[in-house]
């Protein structure tokens, strides 16, 4: 059986405690072990493993057309299991592959013929996956923290998110200006980490280091909208849920996870989840000028109650 070199793993964890752990295969090349190295460096994950973890296992796919996937994995698959339950998805110069007897997940890299970004956040679709159906969601949002509260500002892509983040004053911690996850608590309570921005990675990087394993209470959502003046406005929750909804189709939507087959699944639990979770936390529409103070708005909102 291929086994995960635990040596070279390094470990993504959920304040609600499920657990990812990324390292080659045993018998992998020195490739796989760099890229392995490059992703958790990205994601700003440390050394480690955990038993409770589900294992994302990095090999090679050997060059090959049609079916038969799995027979291409390199250094090869766990064997005396039924071949024809692998479940492939492969896209974004990486090949997904899952078993139903098995926990843990195999992605096989391509030769680079695609864009790096593209290849590098393709091992989160498993991860996002179990997150969905544990209730949480990844968001298309701008992570920020103050005082030790988290709150994510959400909008389209041009809608302004990195931009209020460069004019955050001292005091004002950007965890992340792109995507977040967030994740359900035992008491009920949701907490949300940061995720890198993809789309920047062949420039180099963003200008906030992730650090994927940190995570944050969520206190507010901010909907942005540009305006003459600075104002706040609470939100009603049926609209607050609709609005989470979209910004969790918006950060899948690069991952290909609305295939077939998937659509519906992910259909009904991203909606409850954006129900359950704009429930327990209040929403605002954040109008925001050229040069105002948005953030003394913002401020109001952690100091006085959450809810009317």
């Amino acid at each position: 059986m291929t086994a995960i070199d635990h040596q070279r793993s390094h470990l993504f964890s959920l304040s609600c405690g499920l657990a990812w752990e990324f390292g080659p295969c045993e018998g992998s090349d020195k490739e796989v072990e760099a890229w392995v190295e490059r992703f958790a460096s990205y994601m700003g994950l440390e050394p480690g493993a955990a038993p409770s973890a589900r294992r994302l296992r990095f090999g090679r796919m050997a060059a090959g057309n049609g079916n038969g996937h799995s027979s291409r994995f390199l250094p090869g698959l766990p064997t005396g299991i039924p071949a024809a339950d692998w479940r492939a998805q492969g896209n974004s110069g990486m090949m997904l592959l899952q078993h139903p007897m098995l926990r843990d997940v195999y992605c096989g890299l391509y030769p680079d013929d695609k864009p790096a970004a593209a290849q590098m956040r393709r091992p989160l679709v498993p991860v996002f996956e179990e997150t969905i159906r544990a209730g949480g969601l990844p968001l298309h949002g701008a992570l920020v923290e103050r005082r030790g509260a988290g709150m994510i500002l959400v909008g389209r892509s041009g809608a302004g998110k990195s931009t209020c983040c460069r004019r955050l004053p001292s005091g004002w911690h950007v965890l992340g200006d792109d995507l977040a996850i967030v994740s359900r608590n035992a008491d009920g309570g949701f907490r949300a980490q940061p995720l890198p921005t993809w789309s920047a990675f062949e420039s180099g990087g963003s200008r906030w280091h992730c650090r994927a394993n940190y995570s944050v209470p969520l206190r507010a959502f901010f909907f942005l909208q540009h305006e003459p003046e600075d104002e706040v406005d609470l939100l009603a929750g049926a609209k607050t849920a609709l609005v989470i909804e979209r910004a969790c189709e918006e950060a899948l939507i690069p991952f290909d996870l609305f295939s077939p087959g998937h659509a519906s699944f992910l259909g009904e639990n991203i909606f409850a989840n954006a129900v359950s979770l704009a429930a327990a936390v209040p929403a605002f529409r954040l109008r925001v000028s050229l040069d105002g103070r948005f953030w003394e708005k913002m401020d109001e909102v952690l100091k006085g109650p959450a809810r009317e």
